[in-house]
């Protein structure tokens, strides 16, 4: 049946009046999280145990070789308007009582570095970028 999946997570596309529903890969996969389009529309970049992975709509492939490919496990990503940035969290350490702590961390596309913008000791979450501007919005508790 139309926009159900069997195992792990697929990308699907629907239209918003309900009706047509479209699987746009079939990897199944248990890791694939947070989705972002880039501002040409050609891409649909998610993230998983494999980031950095996005789906060519054009070719209509998946594909792994993205500049914005992080090393690691992370989380929360997305993708600044003009595309220069790649915001996401990952664990940075792990509290008293167990737990990890996430925080947030920027990559400059074109260079490729990497830097933390949080030190919240606490969880950091959905972080956005305001448009036009140099500023996130995110979540910490």
């Amino acid at each position: 049946e139309p926009g159900q999946n069997k195992n792990g997570t697929d990308v699907h596309m629907i239209l918003t009046d309900g009706f047509v529903h479209e699987q746009l890969t079939d990897e199944d996969r248990l890791d694939m999280g947070q989705i972002t389009i880039s501002d040409d529309g050609q891409r649909l970049y998610y993230n998983g145990f494999e980031n950095g992975i996005y789906y060519d709509i054009d070719s209509g492939m998946e594909k792994t070789d993205s500049e914005i490919a992080v090393r690691g496990e992370v989380y929360h990503t997305v993708l600044s308007p003009d595309e220069d940035y790649f915001a996401y969290t990952k664990v940075d350490d792990t509290s008293e009582q167990g737990t990890f702590i996430y925080e947030l961390f920027l990559k400059n596309v074109s260079s490729g570095d990497s830097k933390r913008l949080t030190d919240y000791n606490s969880n950091v979450v959905s972080p956005v970028f305001f448009h036009q501007e140099d500023r996130l919005a995110l979540l910490a508790n």
